[in-house]
Order: structure tokens, then C-alpha cells, then sequence
């Protein structure tokens, strides 16, 4: 069972983690040489580990719950979401469909905290 956040601090989380992928570059590529340079990884297919979803607990440790579904990414329980922006979807997509294969890794992630 999971653990259920008071709303607003669900709406906290959620507006920190659209501030991290609003900070995104502006296309596919450029967000998987960040990923790559900053040596994040995941797995394709799965949302809750792609390397999206673990660059955002890289840069907020405290998101416990997050899933990335192409347009929307759900935090918090699933409880709330916000929609991707386009660049992000776009790198989502690239990345299950097997573009950037020196991404693939299983849950690998750098020291928390940090920013790029």
C-alpha cells in the first residue's frame, strides 16, 4: 500500500517537478547528451525508471513516486500529474523506441541532489 501525501504537499512536488523539466533543452537529442554527460540511465519501457524519471529523483531526492506516460508525468501516489512538455515526450518516445541505446541501463543513478 502506498502512502498518500496531503494534497498540498503533493502539489508542492508536482510544481518542483514541472520546474525541473521546464528547465529541459529544447529537443530529443539534447536532453539524452544531458542525461548522457550527467551518466543518468533506465529502462526502456518502463516509466517509474526511465532515465527521465531518474534524472527528476536525481534533482528532487524527495519525490518518492514518480511515472513518466509520454504527456504526463504523475507524482505523488499518481495523485497528481502535469503534462510533459513536447521536447520531453518527444525524448520518451525516442528513447523506448530505441534511439539512444548508450541510455539503457538498470537503475543506475548518480549521487542525489544534484543539479546539472
Amino acid at each position: 500500500m502506498s502512502a498518500t501525501l496531503a494534497p498540498s504537499r503533493s502539489r508542492e512536488l508536482a510544481t518542483a517537478v514541472y520546474e525541473v523539466i521546464a528547465d529541459l533543452p529544447d529537443d530529443s537529442t539534447a536532453i539524452a547528451r544531458l542525461l548522457h554527460d550527467l551518466g543518468i540511465r533506465g529502462k526502456r519501457g518502463d516509466g517509474a525508471w526511465c532515465p527521465l524519471s531518474n534524472f527528476i529523483r536525481w534533482r528532487l531526492p524527495e519525490v518518492q513516486y514518480l511515472h513518466v506516460d509520454g504527456h504526463q508525468i504523475f507524482v505523488g501516489g499518481g495523485d497528481r500529474f502535469i503534462d510533459a512538455p513536447e521536447q520531453a515526450a518527444a525524448f520518451v518516445y525516442d528513447f523506448d523506441e530505441g534511439y539512444y541505446p548508450t541510455l539503457v541501463e538498470h537503475l543506475a543513478l548518480p549521487a542525489p541532489g544534484g543539479a546539472p
